[in-house]
């Protein structure tokens, strides 16, 4: 009897029972959708000692079902004794703490333009018809044609001409008085400019996830413009389209952790910027500067992912032949003009792996008090620019072990030290000492 009692009371096989299990760091849907196709693998195998038929009708009957709950970040799991042993074990393996990684890019260019530019254009008017005879037109010079109507009192293009006057310095010199009349046009310009750019995103995300940081502006670009001219009076209903385009920073990146400190980075930065002027061009010019990278770095570890070094220089010189190679008065009939450009852009990166409160706090911190400093120098300078009663808000100061600061409240829950519309403290605490005192009541007189 014992031994029957002993080989009868054992646990079910087939048995059934229902768990919910709240998960610590996973996310309940995503890891309900990979524990079913675990269970149906589970499922799939049979029991062992079981062939053909009845291992068909087991895997009918050992249904598991699986659902999660969001509200509660939770599991709720039926199946039999041995499959829910099987998925509790994957299931307290994959939740976990995961690693967070700190990406920090640099992107630093520095780039150098200087251009020099001397031409003199010519035209002449020597008919009583106003007719051009002669004129000298060169590329880096001012449109001689539109001069020429000007010279002939074409008002059109006395408005063109003053409109197509280019940067530097333009000297005209003629003679409008006889009956042959003549003008130039002598530019110069020597322009110097140069262009230091140093940007940082910083940007956290945990392990094998993309995190992406954009900072910038949109900016309307000039696509396409219609005008019907088909009707007797003119233009009707002209029209634009714009396309308005993401002009700034972006940062895109996915770490993987790798066995040790070493991290397999999946990066796209793009950082771009509007030009000040490009001659010729009709609508803006962006500056752009892109990299798409897959690089190996070790934790902490400084990589430079790539770079650029460019150096420019363009020569054009133009002249009428023969009569440009005069000396001396050869300079009255060539245009010459040279640009050097020289450019050095560099892009770095620097991880970080995160994998406790502690570090996670002290990189905090860190940043923290750089953005509370810059604030700080910013105050010194002084009050707000006709504003003198309100001065510049500073984030409050960290205290030590990296708590979160409690943030002082005023009138409106704003900070007293950004508004000193607000009595001070010390104003508070007198009168706050001194009220009990004149509202106190007279003693009562004993009986």
């Amino acid at each position: 009897i014992r031994t029957l009692i002993t080989h009868l009371d054992t646990p079910l096989e087939q048995g059934g029972n229902t768990q919910v299990i709240y998960l610590n760091y996973a996310d309940a849907e995503d890891l309900s959708s990979r524990l079913r196709d675990q269970a149906s693998q589970i499922t799939g195998q049979g029991q062992p000692g079981q062939q053909g038929a009845a291992a068909a009708a087991s895997r009918r009957n050992d249904g598991i079902t699986i659902w999660a709950d969001p509200a509660t970040n939770a599991l709720i799991i039926t199946a039999p004794p041995d499959a829910m042993r099987v998925l509790k074990s994957v299931i307290a393996q994959l939740d976990i703490r995961r690693a967070q990684v700190l990406v920090e890019a640099i992107v630093a260019e520095v780039s150098y333009n200087k251009a020099a530019q001397l031409g003199v254009s010519w035209v002449i008017d020597g008919t009583e018809g106003g007719n051009i005879v002669g004129l000298t037109k060169f590329t880096s010079a001012l449109n001689v044609t539109d001069i020429g109507g000007a010279l002939v009192g074409d008002e059109d293009q006395i408005g063109q001409a003053l409109q197509a006057i280019p940067d530097g310095a333009s000297i005209g010199i003629g003679d409008f008085s006889g009956s042959t009349r003549w003008a130039a046009i002598i530019r110069a310009l020597l322009g110097d400019a140069s262009t230091n750019v140093l940007a940082t995103p910083t940007i956290m995300t945990l392990d094998n996830e993309e995190a992406e940081l954009s900072v910038g502006q949109e900016v309307p670009f000039v696509t396409g413009q219609f005008t019907n001219t088909g009707a007797a009076q003119g233009s009707v209903n002209p029209f634009q389209t714009i396309q308005r385009e993401d002009v700034g920073l972006k940062l895109k990146v996915t770490p993987q952790i790798n066995e040790g400190d070493a991290l397999i980075l999946e990066i796209q930065l793009e950082n771009s910027n509007l030009q000040a002027s490009s001659q010729g061009a009709v609508d803006l010019v962006t500056n752009e500067r892109t990299i798409t990278q897959k690089v190996l770095v070790e934790n902490g570890q400084v990589l430079v992912m790539g770079g650029l070094v460019d150096d420019q220089i363009v020569e054009i010189d133009e002249k009428v032949p023969f009569l440009g190679d005069i000396p001396f008065a050869g300079n009255l009939f060539k245009s010459q003009s040279s640009t050097v450009t020289k450019r050095t852009l560099m892009v770095f990166i620097r991880p970080v792996i995160i994998r406790d409160a502690k570090t996670a706090s002290n990189v905090t911190n860190k940043k923290y008090r750089l953005m509370r400093g810059v604030q700080l120098g910013e105050r010194e300078e002084g009050d707000v620019l006709m504003m003198q009663d309100l001065r510049r808000p500073v984030m409050p100061e960290l205290p030590e072990g990296g708590l979160p600061p409690e943030v002082p409240t005023g009138i409106m829950g704003r900070d007293p030290s950004i508004y000193p519309t607000v009595k001070p403290e010390a104003e508070t605490e007198e009168a706050t000492e001194q009220a009990p005192e004149e509202a106190a009541p007279p003693p009562e007189e004993s009986q």
